[in-house]
């Protein structure tokens, strides 16, 4: 078997660091078939994904931490914080990065198989900031999600979306679809959904007065706009979280983590260990 390569940075132009250099949002759109994981943790698992994996740098410190996890043949680029500041454009602090390679974006079916059996579909639509994105994919994880569907936002493949995710875009089935309306009624059919909007109107009900249903999908939109008519029209309920009368709502991932807490299936007790000094 192969071992992975080690190279020390000596130079800044030297072939391969390339795909680091000017690590802005911005200019990842042409870079296509690539994206950039940033810190331990999302490099980490990145490298436990089934993603492959085009190179990493990494300072000497981190690189200690992620050896267990270094693929066979993998390229490593090892560089100080100063080298790799400079390389990267800004001040990454985090002392890890590491470039894959996209997969070809999965048709529903796939998608489907990819989720297997689920209790929860998460819908976003046109929520453009990629922050906002990366928050809302990790409390899907958190809350046991099995499938981000996407309509009109940002790529979850930001170098910030994944960052936000703490690479959770790395484990969860990730569908782009051109036709929600279509495609999400398919979905309501095939895994006996019951989809639920999240909407600030004088029509939505209470999140706490709704009883769970045993599979739903969340549809999140924009804080802007919201939903589309066209997505709110197919929906089962329209659901709102009570906020006081001075705040007109709340940031679409705070949302999300509050729905997906209280929709999701309670987890089994656990017997918590008394707390001793």
């Amino acid at each position: 078997m192969s071992t992975p390569s080690f190279t020390h940075v000596a130079t800044l132009d030297a072939p391969g660091l390339e795909v680091y250099r000017h690590l802005k949002d911005r200019d990842l759109k042409c870079r296509e078939g690539m994206f950039i994981a940033e810190g331990l943790e999302v490099v980490r698992r990145l490298l436990r994904s089934d993603f492959r994996i085009h190179s990493l740098l990494v300072t000497p410190g981190k690189l200690e931490r992620l050896l267990p996890d270094l693929p066979a043949g993998g390229r490593v680029f090892i560089a100080d914080q100063s080298q790799m500041e400079e390389i990267a454009g800004f001040a990454i602090h985090r002392g890890a990065v590491a470039c894959g390679f996209r997969r070809a974006k999965p048709d529903l079916e796939t998608a489907l198989t990819a989720a297997g059996p689920t209790g929860t579909v998460v819908v976003i639509e046109k929520v453009r900031d990629a922050q906002n994105v990366g928050l809302v994919i990790r409390s899907a994880a958190a809350f046991h999600a099995s499938l981000i569907v996407t309509c009109g936002c940002c790529d979850p493949f930001y170098r910030r979306a994944i960052r936000v995710s703490m690479g959770n875009v790395f484990r969860l089935p990730i569908y782009d679809t051109n036709d929600a309306v279509s495609d999400l009624q398919i979905l309501r059919r095939r895994l006996g959904l019951t989809l639920i909007a999240a909407e600030v109107s004088a029509q939505a009900v209470p999140l706490h007065t709704i009883t769970r249903p045993p599979r739903t999908a969340l549809l999140l939109g924009s804080e802007g706009s919201g939903l589309s008519d066209e997505l709110l029209a197919i929906c089962d309920h329209r659901v709102v979280i009570p906020v006081d009368r001075s705040s007109d709502s709340l940031n679409v991932a705070t949302a999300a983590g509050i729905f997906l807490y209280t929709l999701a299936e309670p987890p089994a007790p656990q017997t918590l260990t008394p707390f001793s000094a």
